[in-house]
């Protein structure tokens, strides 16, 4: 397996997270040309944003025993310069069908 997350943590908004809680996140990066690739896991559902123009939401089961991520290809939502990627989080905070509440 590669050594992507490898310095990877989870993060919420304050740390803190209740049922069905959202937050978001933003940050910015300079783009010199290239592939431009992102990769992201959530613990629930995201929806993530380029420069203000929306990319790609994921819709998938979330169980601990089948930890995935998303590869996305943001090449063609950036332009040389300064870049901004936002993304929405949605916690569930209870299990059901497609999500399993990971253990305290």
């Amino acid at each position: 397996m590669n050594n992507y997350f490898s310095g990877a943590h989870w993060i919420w908004r304050d740390g803190v997270t209740g049922a069905n809680d959202y937050a978001e996140f933003c940050d910015s990066f300079v783009y010199d040309g290239g592939d431009a690739v992102i990769r992201i896991s959530v613990c629930g559902d995201y929806t993530l944003y380029v420069n203000g123009t929306y990319v790609d939401a994921n819709q998938y089961g979330d169980f601990e025993h089948f930890k995935v991520y998303d590869e996305i290809d943001i090449t063609p939502y950036v332009k040389a310069g300064e870049n901004r990627v936002a993304i929405l989080g949605w916690y569930f905070g209870v299990s059901g069908m497609r999500y399993s509440t990971p253990a305290p």
